[in-house]
């Protein structure tokens, strides 16, 4: 079995220097831990860059090898980039590096043709002469979908559930090759061509006798037709593989431009966003400072506030006494009034002598309290007057816990336009990758157009094909037929006899290795059906989905306890199924090693993410798990793997240009 022991990057991505990650420990799972744009994917790819050679960017191969170099290391002139992977398989130790490295006489590289692939495998110490064989005989390529995998390839398996598409026949091809089928494949094809060299040899010793020849005659021609169709059938196969390789090529395009325009949009909606909380932040910082300019005014007013009421007391005091004096002398002057005319205009009566008298007495009397303020409180309650107004300037109507509710909200904008920038130069770093985008929409209408011609000719090729295997069906009916007169009509002759029986016990065992496939396949498939149902069980939350049941292109269906089976199931329930069926493969597969997947959990609820979780180890003896705590609970993950959680990473961004690989 494969496994991992370490991987050591060296300038590539987001991974500035040269940094090593342990996957050692004993059988369990690894978690690698990191936040959106943190770098996951990029060690998704870096496995899949050392074991085959090539960098994937959504499921399209990087050939610019200048977007693969660090950027901080561009910036002080390192240029070359390296991946070390050490593992182990069948008890040998393995450390295979790929590199480029600048040419020799480049200062500084400008295109992908400035730079030397180089790949090196050790074995036990030992350089192999022939490191991508050995890697092909440890790894194949055709079945690295189920050891290394994301969310999106998971959900291509759905396609394996329909009839006829090119995305489920390559994953069935996939499937068949981790089973071990096309060794059995490959013999049937040689036997098959044993027979025929038999077949022909019969066909000419028949040409060689009297009785058969006219039968021979007929069996030369009927076998040039079939072989005529056999080659024109190659030929529609191999035009139909180009096609769907241009097809599958142009919708990779239209896809990554549909990605390109969700990034432009993003982009677009980021700048709005930051645009509108900068200004946002202006208008708080302004309220803030108008605030802060009499915020001294508030501190001495609160300092200054008991001395303002003593000096309120005593101006009221003398007030009140200045009011008092100011009502008495108007009633002193009315008073005065009467006795001069002897008129009490209140009532519009005449006063007479005797009251006159009163009055007078009155009027002469001291007025006592109701005299007015001396000199002095005057002169007291004009300097009391001025103190209150001092004073009084000293308080504010500001309000201190409304000042301090806009600088918290004024520190939490200031965070989200931090984080609104930097996932702005994230998308920004995106959208470059692709290059020049101006004429994005030239290149869609363009795009779309070689699509139809691709579909049209993919139409063709395919009905041509059927047309051909119609022919050659019909064409060995004729053989057969001829081939039976012959028998009859050579019995008698010894040699031609025994070429008969020769080709017959050719056609026999290569029948019995069609017939021997055919069982297996349908042994594999029970087999398959039978894990990836209790794997889907441990997983699964809905009790009445009974089971999963398989078919031809080993798609699984699931299964109601009524016996029906669950028709447009979720995409959440896609990727549960996905899982159980890559569990199942690993567990029949003779070709065993560890599993990468990177953030499998997007379309999952709480409940199936822990079960999945537990499943894990059952899965492979190695996981490698790439995830953001945002998608599964770094605590709930811990305490279900327990001790099967044989690592944590932590990815660290220090800025947009620079991860590291901490652990924890």
């Amino acid at each position: 079995m494969l496994k991992f022991k370490n991987m050591t990057i060296e300038n590539i991505g987001p991974y500035a220097g040269s940094q090593t990650v342990d996957f050692a420990g004993g059988d369990g799972v690894i978690i690698i831990w990191g936040g959106n744009g943190y770098g996951k994917t990029t060690l998704l790819n870096l496995f899949r860059y050392a074991l085959f050679g090539y960098f994937q960017y959504r499921h399209e191969k990087v050939d610019d090898i200048l977007k693969l170099v660090n950027i901080e290391g561009r910036k002080v002139g390192k240029y070359d980039i390296k991946v070390i992977l050490r593992m182990s398989h069948d008890d040998k130790s393995y450390e295979l590096t790929r590199q480029y490295t600048v040419r020799n006489g480049i200062s500084v590289p400008s295109k992908s043709d400035d730079y030397v692939p180089d790949v090196f495998l050790k074995a036990d110490g030992s350089i192999l002469p022939n490191a991508e064989h050995e890697l092909a005989l440890i790894m194949p390529e055709n079945v690295s979908r189920f050891f290394l995998f994301d969310g999106e390839l998971l959900q291509e398996y759905a396609e394996l559930v329909k009839s006829e598409t090119e995305v489920g026949d390559t994953i069935k091809k996939s499937i068949e090759s981790i089973l071990g089928v096309p060794i059995l494949t490959n013999a049937s094809s040689d036997t098959e061509s044993v027979y025929n060299e038999y077949r022909n040899e019969w066909s000419r010793s028949a040409q060689a006798n009297t009785v058969t020849e006219k039968y021979a005659s007929q069996i030369q021609r009927e076998i040039a037709k079939k072989e005529e169709q056999e080659q024109e059938r190659d030929r529609l196969q191999g035009l139909l593989d180009e096609e769907e390789e241009k097809k599958a090529k142009l919708e990779e395009d239209a896809k990554q431009k549909s990605h390109l325009s969700s990034l432009i949009q993003e982009k677009q909606h980021l700048e709005e966003d930051i645009s509108t909380k900068e200004a946002q932040r202006s208008a708080l910082i302004q309220s803030i400072v108008v605030d802060t300019k009499n915020i001294w005014r508030y501190l001495l007013g609160k300092q200054t506030s008991g001395m303002l009421s003593k000096v309120e007391a005593e101006l009221a005091v003398l007030q009140e006494k200045h009011k008092e004096h100011e009502s008495a002398s108007h009633l002193m002057s009315y008073l005065q009034h009467i006795v001069t005319t002897h008129h009490c205009e209140c009532c519009d009566q005449d006063v007479d002598e005797a009251h006159i008298a009163v009055l007078e007495k009155r009027l002469k009397e001291d007025p006592g309290k109701y005299g007015g303020l001396t000199p002095e409180e005057k002169q007291h309650m004009k300097s009391l007057q001025v103190q209150q107004a001092s004073l009084e300037s000293m308080h504010t109507s500001i309000e201190i816990s409304g000042l301090k509710a806009r600088e918290d909200q004024l520190a939490d904008l200031l965070v989200q336009i931090d984080d609104a920038k930097k996932q702005l130069q994230d998308t920004k770093d995106n959208i470059t990758r692709y290059g020049d985008i101006d004429d994005l929409a030239a290149a869609d209408r363009k795009n779309t157009q070689e699509l139809g011609k691709c579909y049209s000719k993919i139409e063709n090729y395919r009905d041509g094909i059927k047309k051909t295997n119609d022919k050659i069906k019909t064409a060995e009916t004729a053989l057969a037929s001829l081939e039976e007169k012959v028998r009859k009509a050579g019995i008698s002759n010894s040699d031609l006899s025994l070429d008969a029986k020769r080709a017959a016990l050719c056609q026999a065992i290569h029948q019995l290795f069609t017939d021997g496939i055919d069982e297996y396949r349908k042994k594999l498939r029970n087999s398959v059906e039978k894990d990836a149902t209790k794997l889907f069980s441990s997983i699964r939350s809905d009790p009445d989905y009974a089971a999963l049941k398989i078919n031809d292109n080993y798609g699984l269906e699931i299964v109601h306890e009524s016996g029906e089976n669950v028709p447009f199931r979720s995409a959440g329930y896609e990727h549960i199924v996905a899982l159980s069926l890559i569990g199942a493969l690993h567990n029949n597969a003779p070709l065993k090693g560890p599993i990468i997947m990177d953030s499998p959990f997007g379309r999952i609820d709480p409940k199936h993410k822990e079960n999945i979780i537990q499943a894990l180890p059952t899965m492979s003896d190695q996981i490698i798990l790439l995830a953001h705590e945002d998608e599964i609970n770094a605590q709930t993950a811990r305490k279900i793997l327990g001790c099967s959680l044989k690592k944590e990473y932590h990815l660290v961004k220090r800025n947009s240009f620079h991860t590291e690989i901490e652990p924890l």
